[in-house]
């Protein structure tokens, strides 16, 4: 996941509970790869100094004991802002938590703007921007269903119509309030991290109804099973496919506004539990429309 700024892009990925450490590296066109990290600790770093009339592209893998793992990269390449599309970039959305799993979000209209793009991620290492609203005329908005003990962070961006402009900064953390426990109620220990075998998967937008779904490998795993569930109180885990070969898969035809998450379990070793379940994504409505190069 990469967020642009003036001459500069921040570059995070999902976290892998037994990596050691990770290295990143920077190629720019059609030059080879320059390695920046032999042994980062942390999975977000900014790279500043960069030309923004050439497209940059980055890639990342964990180390583990045994070696080095599959490389983490993307297909097109990212733009740094200069410094009139940093000027004009929307301020950061405000966000405030009226209610229990519930936060709003507003920012201020732009004059020739005829509609916005809001976007949502979990303040999670290497969490996608996905899209919740494509094209919303109104300057507030409503999120429920939101469940999350890290919080979440906003952008938007104003359309006019000729071509995209760029995203704003990120909205500050907003941890949704909790809904009240019933009088009486026994106490519900959260899950710990160790219950899981793998961290959550990364989902983004990939068109009209449309999801993509994608996962750090399992040390010595064959394979995967994936499952889904709609993001209800009552939602329960369907299985999509039960032995996929790679970490990636796009799902299409979800057309539920409340959203999915999804989880996958390694096949092939001991492990038999399922990974930390994905937050809530919901699959854009509206019709797919021509961007310009921000992502």
């Amino acid at each position: 996941m990469l967020d642009a700024r003036c001459h500069s892009l921040t570059i995070s990925w999902p976290g892998t509970a037994l990596a050691q450490g990770y290295i990143l590296e920077h190629r720019t066109g059609d030059t080879d790869w320059e390695v920046l990290s032999k042994n980062l600790r942390q999975t977000q770093v900014k790279k500043k100094n960069l030309d923004p009339d050439f497209e940059h592209f980055f890639r990342v893998a964990a180390i583990f004991h045994d070696g080095r793992g599959e490389w983490m990269d993307h297909e097109e390449g990212f733009y740094p802002l200069t410094e009139e599309e940093e000027e004009y970039a929307m301020e950061p959305p405000k966000v405030r938590k009226p209610e229990k799993d519930c936060l709003v979000i507003s920012w201020k209209r732009v004059e020739d703007a005829y509609a916005y793009e809001l976007q949502m991620r979990e303040n999670t290492g290497g969490a996608e921007w996905f899209t919740i609203a494509e094209e919303t005329e109104v300057v507030e908005v409503k999120k429920r269903h939101l469940k999350s003990k890290v919080g979440f962070q906003f952008r938007v961006r104003p359309l006019n119509g000729e071509y995209d402009e760029a995203f704003s900064p990120p909205s500050e953390v907003k941890v949704p309030v909790a809904a009240p426990k019933a009088q009486g109620a026994a106490t519900v220990t959260p899950q710990a991290n160790e219950d899981y075998s793998m961290s959550a998967p990364w989902v983004k937008n990939a068109g009209p109804q449309a999801l993509l779904v994608r996962w750090n490998t399992f040390d010595g795993a064959t394979g995967y099973e994936l499952q889904m569930r709609e993001n209800k109180k009552k939602g329960t885990w369907a299985t999509l496919a039960e032995n996929l070969s790679g970490t990636e898969v796009k799902k299409k035809n979800l057309t539920s506004l409340d959203g999915y998450q999804f989880r996958v379990r390694p096949l092939g070793t001991r492990e038999t539990r399922y990974s930390a379940p994905s937050y809530g994504a919901i699959a854009s409505q509206a019709p797919a429309r021509n961007t310009r190069r921000y992502r």
